[in-house]
């Protein structure tokens, strides 16, 4: 008798508390087709509901295993993730306390997790009315057809099931389907010659003669029949039809003649010392700082062609959308066809096509955004990260995991070198350069001869002081009209979309606020509407107070939409274009404001951060920054880092052709030391400064921060909820002897969002496996609590808000 398999299988819908590989019996029928990797359904819980799974490992049956529940489905006869992304998933698991389903779920193909329903479908042999009606019905069909259709109660499904008549399994949740196009073509085994056609079908066989075959539409325009009369010669035999897979491609450049890459004497010493990194086939990380417009683009491009001559794969990550299309045109030019594409911004049909290009090895190089980390390459010799020092490389859904994280170990499991870039370095990682764990590679000057620009401190002091309470100072408005009589270009940055930041009554002082969360509404003037940045509610203009009842609303505060308008008037003529979370919502739509932008067809480029990094435009030479304050003075402890690079990348943006650039940066604290050395681009004394500071008060990198959030429908059950994880944490610690350091738990920055209460512990700490055993060990006991019953627990060892 052969030996029955058992599968370990990861369980959508698990709590983190008990979440382990479950054992499932593989039934005869599927034995010789189950591997590790591939997606399944399974029955779960007492009530056998068809849950998704991941199967991670496969092993002979014990004897007390032969009563397992079976696997339902296999979803796909391949496996769906590779071995090394299993080796990921449980490297993710262990490191942001994720359950095993969750940290598979970004590496699954596009369209997995769909909605599962049951099924039931006839045993073999079975005999009786209802094997009859199932016979009749093909066989299978859904729950809620034998119910209607057949009239069958509950009951009577449930003896069948018991009896063995008929099986139950789970149907549907399938990834994203292929795009077809039904198509039609000549028989080759039936000839219409000597037969007696109508005038219409001798109209369809003549036209389809000489060609490999025409779609429906196609032959029914052409020809002018309907499509009754081709469904009637498939019918005869004289045409065969069949479905013809269409690849949905989001980018359409073609490989075009690009220039061979020029490497300026700089940029030629970075790229040797690269390519000995690369040439090792062995994992290397390296931090390639440079000024803005100094070419660190050009280098990893040149490392790109250098990798393709190996043989073997690139994988490059771009902060934002945004600066996709960009990069993207760049590679397709030059690389053609071997150039993939993932980002969110994509259709799932979209996604599921490139994502289906890459599995089946059609391309060398894959371009996106944070999840992009995941793409299924098997053969990886180059990771890119521009802009290496950008939040958004962290999710902050789960699994929170950090894009650099992953690119690190996948830098490991395949051998490749990993390339940080970056005009202002995160200071995690220029520590980490200064201390030898990533090679430093250095370009101090900008390409060709572009230099960088004149930077200057406006004080809006001043400008108050003088009566002008608008975004714009005096000499920054004189700047841009300037740059507008020149025929020149400009961008403005202000990092705060809307018409106004928030409405308040003149009278008794209440700030309009969001219902659902803690924050105010910002009102804009495009809809007439109040909306939440946040949870998304929005509301009509408010007229009077709802508080008091007064009618004097004021109105406080710039947003892009004001700041484009009173720009529009300031400066008759010019052509202003804005660039924000309102006006790139539509597919595409960055692609198409920038290449507008590109084109001169705008004079002035007004928006938030989006419009700060990694964008090239030779006309721009003028650069303003608005409300500068804002960005220092958020209560974060990395406000510093971003506001300095924010300050210093959008500085940057002028002055990279041949016409000089000139930035104003508006504030009302320029003493700020901050400012000064974004101003002089001094990145090298910035960091002397702020790792000062951060070893001073124990931030990262001096330490680990895990920040633990609980929140709740109700405030008081956030609050209790994280007073019972700390209870639980200190008794397990105190017998860890682990050096920690314990914040709170106190009220998150922004107590309610969404209509969930949020509290916060924060513990500095080293990641370590005794760290993370001691965590995991936590929030187990903590599950078993009544107080986690109504509760969500999320840690976080990346987090990057205000403590």
């Amino acid at each position: 008798m052969q030996q029955g398999l058992t599968a370990m299988v990861a369980v959508d819908k698990t709590a983190f508390h008990f979440d382990i590989l479950f054992s499932y019996r593989v039934p005869d029928s599927l034995a010789g087709r189950v591997k590790p990797g591939q997606q399944v359904t399974v029955p779960f819980g007492r009530a056998d509901a068809p849950r998704h799974g991941v199967i991670f490992s496969i092993h002979p049956s014990e004897q007390q295993e032969q009563k397992l529940k079976p696997l339902s489905v296999l979803l796909s006869d391949e496996p769906a993730l590779t071995a090394e992304q299993l080796r990921l998933a449980l490297f993710l698991r262990e490191t942001t306390f994720c359950t095993y389903y969750d940290a598979v779920r970004p590496m699954l193909p596009p369209g997995s997790g769909g909605k599962l329903r049951k099924c039931y479908v006839l045993a073999a042999g079975a005999q009786g009315p209802l094997a009859d009606c199932f016979r009749q019905a093909g066989e299978e069909m859904l729950e809620e057809q034998q119910l209607l259709a057949l009239g069958f109660d509950r009951e009577q499904l449930s003896s069948a099931l018991e009896e063995g008549t008929i099986g139950l399994y789970a149907a549907g949740g399938t990834p994203g389907r292929d795009d077809t196009v039904r198509m039609v073509r000549l028989s080759d085994e039936i000839s219409a010659e000597g037969l007696k056609l109508t005038k219409t079908q001798r109209q369809v066989v003549d036209f389809l003669s000489g060609q490999p075959g025409a779609t429906y539409k196609e032959v029914c325009y052409y020809t002018g029949v309907s499509r009754g009369v081709v469904d009637l010669l498939v019918k005869k035999g004289l045409l065969v039809s069949y479905e013809l897979v269409r690849l949905r491609r989001p980018y359409g450049y073609g490989q075009g003649s690009p220039e061979p890459i020029r490497l300026s004497a700089a940029q030629e010493q970075a790229y040797n010392v690269l390519s000995g990194l690369l040439n090792r086939n062995t994992a290397a990380g390296a931090l390639l700082y440079g000024v803005t417009g100094s070419g660190k683009s050009a280098v990893y491009e040149k490392l790109t062609e250098e990798t393709l001559r190996q043989g073997r794969q690139v994988l490059i990550l771009v902060p934002e959308i945004a600066l996709t299309p960009q990069v993207v045109r760049e590679f397709m030019l030059r690389f053609g066809d071997r150039v993939a594409v993932l980002h969110s911004g994509l259709s799932m049909g979209e996604r599921h096509d490139e994502y289906g290009r890459i599995k089946r090895g059609e391309v060398s190089i894959v371009v996106g955004t944070r999840l992009a980390v995941f793409a299924p390459l098997t053969n990886i010799g180059l990771l890119v990260l521009d802009e290496e020092q950008e939040g958004t490389y962290h999710s902050e859904q789960t699994p929170r995991f950090h894009a650099r994280d992953v690119a690190r170990f996948r830098a490991k499991e395949h051998g490749a070198l990993l390339l940080l870039c970056s005009a202002t370095p995160s200071v995690e990682s220029f520590t980490l350069a200064r201390r030898g764990s990533y090679t430093l590679v250095r370009l101090n000057e900008r390409y060709s001869t572009a230099r960088l620009p004149d930077v200057f401190i406006v004080d809006m002091k001043d400008d108050i002081r003088r009566g002008n309470t608008g975004p714009y100072s005096r000499v920054l408005l004189e700047e841009l009209r300037a740059c507008y009589g020149r025929g020149e270009q400009a961008i403005i940055l202000l990092n705060r979309r809307g018409y106004n930041h928030f409405a308040v009554c003149a009278e008794c002082g209440e700030v309009l606020k969001c219902p659902h969360c803690s924050v105010a509404l910002t009102y804009h003037a495009a809809n007439h509407r109040h909306m939440c940045h946040y949870c998304g509610y929005t509301h009509e203009k408010v007229l009077k107070c709802p508080h008091c009842g007064s009618p004097h609303m004021k109105y406080e505060g710039y947003g892009t939409q004001r700041a484009q308008e009173d720009l529009g008037a300031l400066i008759p003529g010019a052509r202003v274009l804005r660039m924000d979370a309102d006006t790139t919502a539509a597919k595409f739509s960055q692609e198409k404001l920038l290449k507008s932008f590109e084109e001169k067809e705008y004079d002035i480029l007004i928006g938030t951060q989006m419009i700060a990094k990694g964008l090239d435009f030779e006309r721009v030479s003028l650069v303003g920054v608005l409300s500068t304050d804002q960005l220092l003075y958020g209560g974060d402890y990395k406000g510093y880092e971003r506001a300095f690079s924010l300050l210093t990348q959008v500085a940057g943006r002028c002055g990279r052709g041949s016409i000089p650039g000139r930035a104003y940066i508006q504030t009302l604290t320029p003493e700020n030391g901050v400012i000064e050395l974004a101003k002089q681009q001094d990145y090298d004394s910035f960091y002397e400064m702020e790792a000062a500071l951060r070893k001073y008060m124990l931030l990262p990198p001096f330490c680990d921060l895990c920040v633990v959030s609980f929140s709740a429908a109700r405030e008081q059950t956030a609050k209790e909820a994280a007073a019972a994880f700390l209870g639980c944490f200190k008794q397990l610690a105190g017998a860890a002897s682990l050096p920690l350091r314990v914040l709170g738990p106190a009220p998150a920055s922004i107590l309610k969002l969404n209509n969930r209460y949020r509290y916060r512990l924060v513990i500095k700490c080293k990641n370590n496996a005794d760290f993370r055993a001691l965590l995991r060990q936590a929030l187990c006991a903590f599950g078993a609590l009544p107080e986690a019953r109504n509760c969500t627990v999320a840690p976080d060892m990346h987090f990057e808000g205000s403590l």
